[in-house]
């Protein structure tokens, strides 16, 4: 199945998506371009910056991790600690998985 099918379908991997349209000021009009009606574009526009905020959220509970162990904070970091193994298991399921 070739690009613009894969994204109309939504079987498109997200490290797909990111390699095509992570520098693009204009994803719609790009993927208007991929024949994408604009409710999908909508769509896919939405799961990208949905995957890019979790994204970005995690890797600000890594800093803060990496932040404490060079400080020796004490506290509860137990959730961020949390959040660093469920995102290890989801990066490669997030990674793998189709859009959909």
């Amino acid at each position: 199945m070739d690009f613009g099918n894969k994204l109309k379908s939504g079987d498109i991997l997200f490290r797909e998506m990111e390699k095509m349209f992570s520098n693009l000021q204009d994803t719609a009009a790009e993927m208007k371009k991929f024949g994408l009606s604009e409710k999908m574009v909508t769509e896919r526009n939405k799961q990208i910056s949905q995957y890019r905020l979790l994204n970005t959220s995690v890797k600000g509970a890594l800093v803060i991790l990496e932040f404490r162990e060079k400080f020796r904070l004490n506290g509860d970091f137990g959730p961020l600690e949390m959040i660093k193994q469920v995102w290890s298991l989801l990066t490669r399921v997030l990674l793998l998985a189709p859009l959909h």
